[in-house]
């Protein structure tokens, strides 16, 4: 909180006793208000119950047990969270700890309304972390990459084209087969995830090694 006021009070945001002439929690319901859709450009759990993307339907309409979209994605978001910080609890080492960035990462972009394609990104960088720590699950990290950039590229293309590409658009089946991926994922994450990360701590040694590996193969790709 303290750094993101230090932030944020040149551009007049903060909260009292401090001078503002915005408050910081009145930006972040506007932010989080600007936009009332139950997606906005996400590949997520909602894109698939969709018939056509771009949607702009409203996420206050009501839909089960006569709750809104937006109040079930909050429900299940705050459920699936508990769970993820339950697990953790029970483990509370180094391996739980990256497994439930990951997993909260992806909770985030999946489960809640009025979501953005780009707020996959946090989950890309983590399930990167997992795999230089983990190898055998570089195949999740490389088709997350793969669907987020699909994702990014869908949404790009389709307000500013750079190629005609009809038949992208002409229906949702490329949006459903993404998003019926990334839930794959999400899923795997949550319940599969475990038996491969497992418990106690991370090797620090192994995983240091392997992270100057990755960056050193990345600055000589940069410098050929």
């Amino acid at each position: 909180m303290a750094l993101a006021l230090v932030i944020l009070l040149p551009f007049g945001v903060g909260i009292a006793p401090l001078p503002y002439r915005w408050s910081l929690f009145e930006r972040l319901a506007y932010s989080m208000n600007y936009f009332k859709y139950i997606v906005m450009g996400a590949f997520n759990v909602w894109a698939i119950l969709l018939s056509s993307m771009p949607d702009f339907t409203l996420d206050n309409g009501k839909w089960l047990f006569g709750l809104t979209f937006e109040t079930l994605g909050a429900i299940a978001s705050a459920v699936i969270y508990c769970i993820i910080m339950l697990i953790y609890w029970t483990k509370r080492d180094s391996k739980a700890l990256i497994w439930s960035c990951l997993a909260i990462s992806l909770t985030l972009f999946m489960v809640p309304t009025r979501m953005h394609e780009r707020y996959l990104f946090v989950g890309v960088v983590f399930a990167e972390l997992i795999a230089v720590i983990f190898p055998r699950l570089w195949w999740c990290y490389g088709l997350l990459t793969l669907t987020y950039l699909s994702n990014l590229y869908w949404v790009y293309n389709y307000y500013y084209p750079t190629m005609r590409l009809d038949w992208l658009y002409s229906s949702a089946v490329f949006v459903h087969l993404i998003a019926v991926i990334n839930l794959g994922l999400f899923l795997y994450v949550l319940v599969g995830m475990g038996g491969v990360v497992g418990g106690g701590g991370i090797d620090q040694k192994r995983a240091a090694r392997a992270l100057r590996a990755k960056w050193g193969r990345r600055r000589l790709v940069a410098a050929g």
